[in-house]
């Protein structure tokens, strides 16, 4: 198992500005990869801007987190958590949810 880093960007939509957190084995590159995903396929707000954050940020202040699985059944897939805030923007109005995201656009709820 290789090193966890832990990424993240203040992301510009047009429904406001987000917090999100990317924690994995990702490369930064592939961080943002997959944090691009799920803002323009996933979620479809598309992003306006993208800006690279230090660590020195809160965790209430974070808005979702994007992270791998403990144990990957499929490598293509991670977990998308999005806070009250996020969800509202997209229309829907839970408190928080996670959702399992797989990178061929299917979806399957965790809850």
């Amino acid at each position: 198992m290789g090193e966890v880093k832990d990424w993240m960007w203040l992301i510009s939509t047009a429904k406001g500005d987000f917090l999100i957190s990317v924690a994995g084995e990702w490369t930064q590159e592939e961080a943002a990869q997959k944090l691009k995903y799920v803002f323009e396929v996933f979620l479809k707000l598309p992003i306006i801007g993208m800006v690279p954050r230090k660590r020195s940020t809160g965790p209430e202040e974070r808005l979702g987190t994007i992270y791998e699985h403990a144990e990957p059944e499929n490598p293509l897939g991670f977990y998308f958590l999005g806070g009250k805030k996020l969800w509202e923007a997209c229309g829907r109005g839970v408190e928080y949810e996670a959702e399992l995201v797989l990178m061929k656009g299917q979806m399957k709820r965790d809850g």
